[in-house]
């Protein structure tokens, strides 16, 4: 893991999006922040769309809307299973679910989002 010296080293800080996604690999699983869609990553959302890492398992309440938050990952194909609590009328994801094989399992809450797995 990446430290910053003289700190705690339970504290990651690091200088930007793309810093904070150095680890980042082809099907890793993405646990986003926010709620529908205020409070996003929008700059690590960005990076990891530039990157176009792929195989993305997302852990959020949502997976964005109408190509905004998570659903910029939608549209670009890098997300291959959605764990989520909330998918209602999202277009991205009714329209990606059958060609992009997505799972969507709705859960309570994003703990235990995170520790589902996905079917």
């Amino acid at each position: 893991h990446r430290r910053v010296e003289g700190t705690d080293p339970m504290t990651k800080i690091v200088s930007d999006a793309t810093a904070a996604l150095a680890d980042l690999f082809e099907g890793a699983r993405v646990m986003s922040g926010g709620f529908g869609l205020c409070g996003n990553p929008e700059n690590c959302i960005r990076e990891i769309a530039r990157r176009g890492t792929g195989g993305l398992t997302i852990i959020s309440n949502n997976c964005g809307n109408a190509g905004k938050g998570l659903a910029v990952l939608l549209q670009q194909r890098q997300v291959a299973t959605v764990v989520c609590s909330y998918i209602g009328g999202n277009p991205d994801l009714e329209q990606h679910r059958e060609p992009l094989a997505l799972v969507t399992d709705v859960v309570g809450d994003d703990g235990q989002a995170a520790r589902a797995e996905p079917m």
